[in-house]
């Protein structure tokens, strides 16, 4: 395994890698996420809103990814947004959008989000992503351990 990730390195996302975090999103996690998939979402349907979240993302300091050092291809991404808890409860990223329905879903997922009352600040993931022909090699393991560390 070890010889696998021998040409495979860690990489801090900013906002010059939109345009291939978006390829790599709509290709390799739309397709395989269960949720996008019960929504029938579509990489048509990939709007704009999804698109403004991912610069968040990247525009946090908190997104990673692994790039094959030879090509410089992006094989894996995991964006993370720090946001104040304030704003998570406000579901104002909750939009009926043609994805209202993985919203929704969303929504009820945290909608107890009042467990933790000392808590200002967290780290939100987004998405962990993998490219399908890098499956298997711990990657996303490996981008988020490296997110706790960064904190």
């Amino acid at each position: 395994m070890a010889e696998d990730l021998q040409n495979i390195e860690l990489v801090m996302l900013t906002l010059e890698d939109f345009e291939e975090v978006v390829v790599l999103t709509k290709h390799h996690f739309l397709k395989r996420n269960p949720l996008f998939i019960a929504a029938k979402e579509t990489s048509e349907s990939y709007g704009e809103s999804s698109e403004l979240t991912i610069k968040s993302a990247l525009d946090s300091g908190f997104s990673l990814g692994f790039r094959e050092k030879t090509k410089k291809k992006l094989v894996g991404v995991n964006l993370t947004l720090v946001q104040n808890v304030n704003q998570l409860l406000k579901h104002d990223t909750y939009k009926l959008t043609k994805q209202s329905a993985v919203y929704r879903i969303l929504a009820m997922i945290d909608a107890d989000a009042t467990m933790f009352p000392d808590v200002t600040c967290c780290l939100y993931l987004l998405m962990v992503c993998v490219h399908a022909d890098y499956c298997g090699r711990g990657l996303a393991r490996m981008m988020t351990q490296s997110i706790t560390i960064l904190q």
